[in-house]
């Protein structure tokens, strides 16, 4: 579990959440080295804490996640992200939601799918399609930079919401696509083959896109040093 960073925090209901809803299929905490379990800026202004979790039975996980929170003076910024052991049944779990003064300013919450099978890419379809009809009446919505959907089945939720009392609406929300990967998750059936190898290398092609691509890069280099945002990307975010 992650530290407190300071003063109670909004968002310091997603870890319990997360864990609530995904304790039934099994989690195990994973040791992280300490420069990535926590880390302060040079400032003193800015504190990341982050934890891992393999999710499923020790003899066939079904995924490995992961949960990162950067607190400052007045924002807070959460990124989950759930990596599939078996990309063509299972599809990534993506959420990033960043605070300002107690209110929400950005959220992006999807299941997205490298190399998932056909018809499972349906099911994931289907259900996060009824999510953001659901939730279509929360302010904000627009249109994500390309790079961030190129594999998501168009049911994501993209949004820099504006007013305090939509909070707890995106806390439910991020339950509810959570609950939606977990429903996938559990009915998985992953099988070896080529449609496996081809979807783990989908996978990878995956992170290293995100990993070209993320805003958090210019971030966290820019607050934490370049090299240690390397090191961090790359040996435990996108791993």
């Amino acid at each position: 579990m992650i530290r407190t960073l300071g003063p109670v925090r909004f968002l310091e209901a997603i870890e319990p959440r997360t864990w609530a809803l995904l304790h039934d299929l099994g989690l195990t905490p994973e040791p992280l080295p300490a420069m990535f379990a926590s880390a302060t800026a040079a400032s003193g202004r800015t504190h990341l804490a982050a934890c891992r979790w393999r999710i499923g039975p020790p003899a066939g996980p079904l995924a490995d996640g992961r949960l990162v929170r950067i607190q400052g003076v007045s924002s807070e910024i959460v990124n989950t992200m759930i990596f599939p052991a078996a990309p063509e049944e299972v599809p990534v779990f993506a959420a990033e939601l960043l605070v300002f003064g107690g209110c929400p300013r950005l959220v992006f919450i999807d299941l997205q799918v490298p190399g998932l099978a056909t018809e499972r890419c349906a099911q994931v379809a289907a259900l996060t399609r009824e999510l953001t009809q659901r939730y279509a009446h929360l302010p904000g919505r627009e249109q994500p930079p390309t790079w961030a959907i190129d594999y998501s089945t168009g049911g994501y939720f993209f949004a820099r919401p504006d007013r305090r009392s939509t909070t707890d609406e995106l806390l439910e929300l991020y339950a509810e696509y959570l609950q939606a990967w977990r429903d996938v998750a559990a009915s998985a059936r992953p099988q070896a083959g080529p449609a496996a190898f081809a979807a783990a290398r989908a996978l990878r092609e995956y992170k290293q896109r995100h990993l070209e691509h993320s805003p958090g890069r210019d971030f966290l280099a820019k607050v934490f040093g370049a090299d240690w945002a390397y090191r961090f990307l790359h040996g435990f975010l996108y791993q």
